[in-house]
C-alpha cells in the first residue's frame, strides 16, 4: 500500500518552473508549510461534486486536504467545499468490503450501479483488497459502520 497521510491546510504559495511544472506551499493547520511538486497525474477535485480540476483551479488560501505520500511529490488534492457531515476514510478495504481498522464497511448495494453486459462484471471484484479513499455522509451504528459512500477513489 502506498503510505498516504491526510493533512488539513491551505495553499500558501503557488509556485510555475520554467518547464510549467507546478508546486504548491502548503500551510496546514498546526503552522507548518511544505512545498509540493504536482504530479503530472495528480488528482484534483473538491468535495461537493467530485469533478476533476485544473491545476490552474488551485488559488492562494484555498482551503484543501492534501493526500501526503513519503515523497514530495502530491498525488491527491482535494478542495475543502462541502464541510457538511461529509467524512473520509483511506486504507486497505478487504474481500467483504470493510477497512483494515475494521471501522467501516462499504454498503454493497450502494456501488451496484454500475452494470455491464458481461456477467462476469463484479464491482465488488474491483474494490475489494484494494487501497480506497471513501467519502460519505451517514453511516449505520454497527461495529463496522456500514456507509453508502458518495465518491470512492482506488488509489
Amino acid at each position: 500500500m502506498k503510505s498516504l497521510q491526510i493533512r488539513e491546510g491551505h495553499i500558501s504559495e503557488i509556485l510555475i518552473d520554467h518547464n510549467d511544472k507546478r508546486s504548491v506551499v502548503i500551510k496546514f493547520d498546526d503552522e507548518s508549510t511544505k512545498t509540493f511538486t504536482l504530479k503530472d497525474d495528480a488528482i484534483i477535485m473538491n468535495n461537493d461534486d467530485f469533478i476533476h480540476r485544473d491545476a490552474e483551479t488551485l488559488k492562494i488560501m484555498l482551503p484543501v486536504y492534501i493526500y501526503e505520500e513519503e515523497s514530495s511529490k502530491l498525488s491527491l488534492i482535494i478542495i475543502r467545499q462541502n464541510e457538511n457531515h461529509l467524512f473520509q476514510k483511506i486504507g486497505l478495504f478487504n474481500e467483504d468490503l470493510i477497512s483494515d481498522d475494521g471501522s467501516i464497511q462499504i454498503n454493497e448495494s450502494r456501488i451496484n450501479f454500475i452494470e455491464s453486459i458481461d456477467a462476469s462484471f463484479n464491482m465488488r471484484s474491483v474494490l475489494k483488497n484494494k487501497n480506497l479513499l471513501v467519502f460519505y455522509h451517514n453511516s449505520t451504528r454497527s461495529i463496522p459502520a456500514i456507509v453508502d459512500p458518495l465518491k470512492i477513489i482506488i488509489m
